[in-house]
């Protein structure tokens, strides 16, 4: 067994500098893409990955540095079912993200092809990803999503087309028992573990693709359902020829058993083996390396590259008097060398890299292979996405309609509580300044009370970037239905009950008009102040951070409006600043709407100084006050402060707009 190591470093000491693919040119002339057939099953894919190495930067702005994540990784990922495995941090999901395309190319050395040649600019819309997490649609039902996907995915075909391709996968997934159940959430019943997951394989198998890729399909399962979830892709690739490529870190054996390739890579990134999975074993024996009989291969192998246990080497008669057992550890097998190191030199000395390196040189020679039109992008028409989007959104309000009623419940005590605090006010000096206030808590908690977007927008966060990257819709039509099929009927239905019960609890101006102008305003002031938290959301991408900012933002603007301190004390320079606060648009339409064209009087009497009584009562009207504090309450007034909150709903959803393509075009 030593003389067999030393061969083994002796041979891969000769070729360690020299890539496995040095004479490889990657100068040839590739064909165009042929247009294949809409809805028929694409070409069987193959990729084949020469001498890829990636890298990230990590530190802090002053300190960074580089990392290395994958080292001269190379291997060939045919049609079947193919596992990366490796320790935790050897590089298994980025190894996955560079085969899928979703790494940016500026970090990435070496190369990789479809069927031997370029990746097309489209492939995303090609290939289908199911992420390590199940990011679906809580609020559908198991049929409802996968419809969702055939109706944004399927081109150029019929409804009864559709829906005969899920029912197939409904039945291919084992999906029949729970198809009409919602996903559901954590606080309510819901479809299992193993059901979501498959739930999620089928939206990405819905367009039927060459090459499917599976971050941990089994994280979160217990052994038995993560092994029908494997046997279920097992199957699919035989029957439809297809590209499975799955990263997984420590299957049992009945899992490990269904692969057809497999690949390795060490804690450093490095490949230590690559081919077929049943191999494997035996290429480990040549090198003195046995798994021993009712041990569990994958254990064997990253205990091997951890180095974290002793392992046994047996000759063939294990458990027999005859054959003496030979116990070997480690450090002593590998002659005070890192194991990990000696494992990559000696996969690359091997008579498998040879063939493997064979097989790549063929690839890159070859001039013939299956192409795919490079001209396919989306699938449906933006108005199609628009419409199946905000038809989604709104499903979510009658399966858990508990948000929108508790917004209710909320403004109605609040409403409650002003009315019995200010029963039976009086159109008088104190009058004026109760209801001046009762208005500025209202826009305070208009603005303030949506906090509740941010959970909801970043619980959507991932839902949008695995879609978005997956092809389903545009950024401009997820962000429109968002507003039309989310925000505005949430919002519209909360302000309804606001408005009208404080008119109730208040006995605020009894006019149609002024009714009218109050609730316009306090809609649009709600979905302006939507805008800002959605855009500071999309923006930072963690609660932590937008919780952070907004109340800073938001008590600035209070600050400026001119209604906590009057604009005519401010500085010049900070009198402008209101016209960059929703609070001042927001108080100038409300005040409008209740203190125009009516008059305070208080009880105290006018004197002359003869003695004689001039007046009962000192009446001041309304626009006096609002003159007071610089309000323009004219028609053309309340126009412009509309268009000011417009305006700022616009500017901020614009901003949110290239924030989320940012999100979706990004590349770690």
């Amino acid at each position: 067994m030593e003389s067999e190591e030393k061969k083994c470093l002796d041979q891969s000491k000769q070729g360690e500098k020299t890539p496995i693919f040095e004479s490889a040119q990657f100068s040839k002339t590739y064909p165009r893409y042929y247009s294949t057939e809409t809805n028929k099953q694409l070409p069987s894919a193959e990729i084949s990955v020469h001498d890829v190495s990636y890298s990230i930067v990590t530190g802090s702005c002053l300190r960074k540095h580089s990392k290395r994540i994958l080292t001269d990784v190379s291997g060939i990922f045919k049609p079947g079912l193919n596992a990366i495995m490796g320790p935790s941090g050897s590089g298994k999901t980025t190894l996955l993200d560079v085969l899928a395309q979703r790494k940016r190319t500026e970090s990435l050395e070496g190369f990789i092809l479809l069927n031997g040649q370029p990746f097309p600019q489209n492939f995303t819309f090609l290939s289908g990803y199911v992420a390590q997490d199940d990011v679906i649609s809580l609020a559908l039902t198991v049929q409802e999503n996968l419809m969702f996907s055939a109706s944004l995915r399927m081109r150029d075909c019929t409804h009864a087309e559709r829906v005969r391709r899920v029912e197939q996968l409904v039945a291919e997934l084992g999906l029949d028992q729970c198809q009409h159940t919602t996903i559901g959430d954590p606080f309510s019943s819901g479809i299992s573990g193993g059901e979501r997951k498959r739930c999620c394989i089928g939206m990405e198998l819905v367009n039927q693709p060459p090459v499917v890729f599976l971050d941990e399909p089994t994280t979160g399962l217990d052994s038995s359902t993560a092994f029908s979830v494997i046997s279920v892709l097992k199957r699919l690739s035989t029957l439809r020829n297809s590209t499975f490529i799955i990263t997984i870190h420590q299957p049992r054996f009945s899992i490990y058993s269904q692969f057809g390739r497999l690949h390795l890579l060490s804690q450093s990134g490095q490949t230590v083996f690559h081919g077929p999975a049943n191999e494997a074993l035996s290429y480990f024996e040549q090198l003195g390396y046995v798994c021993e009989d009712y041990y569990n291969p994958a254990e064997f192998f990253l205990d091997l590259m951890l180095q974290s246990v002793q392992l046994s080497a047996f000759s063939p008669g294990f458990e027999s008097q005859q054959a003496p057992i030979k116990t070997l550890s480690l450090v002593e097998h590998t002659a005070n060398q890192s194991n990990i190191k000696d494992l990559v030199k000696c996969f690359r000395a091997s008579e498998l890299n040879k063939v493997l390196h064979d097989e790549c040189e063929t690839v890159l020679a070859s001039e013939e292979g299956h192409f795919f039109d490079s001209n396919v992008k989306f699938s449906r028409s933006w108005f199609t996405q628009l419409h199946f989007l905000t038809m989604r959104n709104l499903k979510g309000f009658k399966i858990f309609p508990g948000k929108v009623i508790a917004s209710w419940v909320v403004v109605f005590l609040i409403s409650a509580m002003l009315g019995f605090l200010l029963f039976d006010w009086k159109y008088d000096k104190k009058g004026f300044e109760n209801i001046n206030g009762v208005l500025f808590f209202f826009v305070v908690v208009v603005v303030f009370g949506n906090f509740e977007c941010l959970n909801a927008m970043l619980g959507d966060r991932e839902i949008f970037i695995v879609e978005s990257q997956n092809g389903y819709y545009r950024v401009s039509a997820h962000l429109l239905a968002k507003l039309l099929g989310d925000v505005i009927p949430r919002q519209t239905s909360k302000i309804t009950v606001f408005a009208l019960c404080l008119y109730f609890f208040l006995n605020l101006k009894p006019s149609i008009d002024s009714f009218l102008l109050f609730f316009s305003a306090g809609l649009l002031t709600c979905i302006a102040a939507v805008s800002l938290f959605v855009f500071v959301a999309a923006f930072t991408g963690r609660f932590g951070s937008a919780a952070a900012l907004l109340p800073a933002i938001s008590v600035m603007m209070i600050f400026v409006a001119g209604f906590f301190a009057n604009v005519g004390t401010l500085p010049p320079v900070l009198a402008k600043l209101k016209y960059a606060s929703i609070v001042w648009y927001a108080m100038s339409l409300l005040t409008t709407s209740q203190f125009r064209n009516v008059e305070f009087c208080d009880s105290q009497k006018l004197v002359a100084e003869n003695g004689s009584e001039i007046s009962p009562y000192l009446c001041e009207r309304g626009e006096s006050y609002l003159d007071r504090y610089s309000v323009n309450y004219s028609f053309a007034g309340c126009c412009l402060n509309f268009i000011g909150l417009a305006a700022f709903s616009l500017f901020f959803y614009v901003l949110t707009y290239f924030s989320w393509l940012r999100t979706a075009r990004s590349r770690k």
